[in-house]
């Protein structure tokens, strides 16, 4: 190992984890002794890592209040030294701290902002609209399989925590995340330059859930099934497949080759597939 590159670690170390070795290889220079010089990178660093923190949770730091943040910062850097190459993604892992910590609402705040972040810098993708659907013949109904833009996300966080951030803080006599909420699943999208979020019924999170990890639309069905009814589950899948192609959700739609057995997930009786693809319309 070369002297430069033995010299930079050593100011590594000694940034991130005060180790005290360079300090005999730095000399004093205009009255600032060896550990006077070498704080002021090591507070650079952290005052770096803090701002980028700042500027990914503007909604955090106003419910938290800005010396309280700050003094957050400063553990979750200790407790989390970044490694990624870009300081866009160094705040990945402040929710769990927060939560870790006792957060609470806190930490679904962190959460909500993180998703937002990271679903409008996922990558770009031109979403397919109603008549990809159409573009199918009814009997191939039950082998269709959806997906979607992969810039889309699914968290789940207190409704409070989403109040809380679209609330100017400051201004509001109550803060919003004084009486803290239940959970509630929020589909998370983006569509041209805009992120768009909606609340999701437990149903549709599961459905969302089954479709992401490869299930057809006849599978939909027959998961829904049980939750909604047999009757009710092949109508329900198609108002969500409808509602997810009128959002801007989907990238594409496929039909799954059939089983070599001959045997594939079917829509319940009484809902041919005809008179579901015609709901679409």
């Amino acid at each position: 190992m070369n002297a430069l590159r033995e010299l930079q670690l050593a100011l590594q170390e000694h940034v991130l984890r005060a180790t005290p070795g360079i300090v005999a290889g730095v000399r004093q220079v205009h009255g600032l002794d060896a550990p006077g010089r070498l704080a002021i990178y090591a507070n650079a660093y952290r005052l770096r890592l803090t701002a980028a923190l700042r500027e990914s949770f503007p909604a955090l730091v106003q419910a938290m209040g800005a010396a309280p943040f700050d003094a957050m910062a400063r553990t979750y850097v200790e407790a989390h030294p970044p490694h990624h190459a870009s300081i866009r993604w160094f705040g990945g892992q402040l929710a769990d701290h927060l939560q870790a910590h006792g957060g609470g609402v806190l930490a679904d705040i962190a959460r909500w902002e993180w998703t937002l972040g990271t679903v409008f810098d996922g990558p770009d993708a031109e979403p397919v609209g109603l008549d990809a659907a159409s573009s199918f013949a009814p009997e191939d109904w039950p082998c269709l399989q959806i997906a979607f833009c992969p810039g889309l996300q699914r968290v789940a966080v207190r409704a409070d925590a989403v109040q809380a951030w679209r609330t100017d803080l400051s201004d509001a006599k109550e803060s919003p995340i004084d009486a803290p909420s239940a959970t509630t699943e929020w589909l998370v999208w983006r569509r041209d330059l805009a992120t768009t979020f909606r609340s999701l019924q437990p149903d549709e999170a599961w459905a969302f859930d089954a479709a992401r990890r490869g299930a057809t639309f006849g599978e939909l069905c027959e998961g829904l099934a049980t939750r909604v009814g047999a009757e009710t589950a092949p109508a329900r899948a198609a108002s969500l497949l409808k509602q997810w192609l009128t959002d801007g959700c989907v990238a594409a739609l496929t039909c799954k080759p059939e089983d070599p057995t001959g045997s594939r997930a079917d829509c319940q009786s009484g809902h041919p597939p005809r008179s579901i693809a015609a709901s679409l319309e």
